[in-house]
């Protein structure tokens, strides 16, 4: 499947009214087609932008299965996503990326990174709460 095909897939979970289970069908579906979890990094996140407001859990099926890609195509996708819209899921997910992090310094970079997104114009007030209350957990934990 390409990127479109899968954006396809995605786009009747907006008018779902049971997102988590039908997610959860779709990324089954995907799994049995042969998508790798790298292959719907991009969609996925396009998709999470552009409906900053679905309830897709927390972090909910699509995110899992993202989260099974190579872990610096993952990060590095996770980064260009946020940097055009950060969204509450997406810096949920950098969050977890800081949290698992290999290293002092890679985690430094991810919260770095997330503090700029506080000037982000077009971050919402409910992410803005987020990367607040995140970076806020991170210097209590120090």
């Amino acid at each position: 499947m390409n990127e479109d095909e899968l954006l396809a897939g995605l786009n009747p979970l907006q008018a779902s009214q049971q997102v988590d289970l039908d997610s959860y069908a779709l990324t089954s579906r995907w799994q049995a087609a042969g998508v790798t979890p790298q292959d719907a990094v991009e969609p996925v996140l396009r998709f999470m932008e552009r409906n900053p407001d679905l309830d897709l859990g927390v972090p909910g099926s699509l995110a899992h299965f993202i989260e099974k890609a190579p872990r610096g195509r993952y990060a590095l996708a996770l980064m260009e996503s946020l940097a055009r819209r950060p969204t509450a899921l997406t810096v949920f997910l950098l969050h977890r990326l800081a949290n698992g992090a290999a290293t002092d310094e890679q985690r430094e970079q991810y919260l770095d990174f997330m503090d700029t997104l506080r000037q982000h114009p077009l971050a919402d007030a409910d992410t803005l709460r987020k990367i607040s209350s995140y970076l806020d957990d991170f210097d209590e934990g120090e």
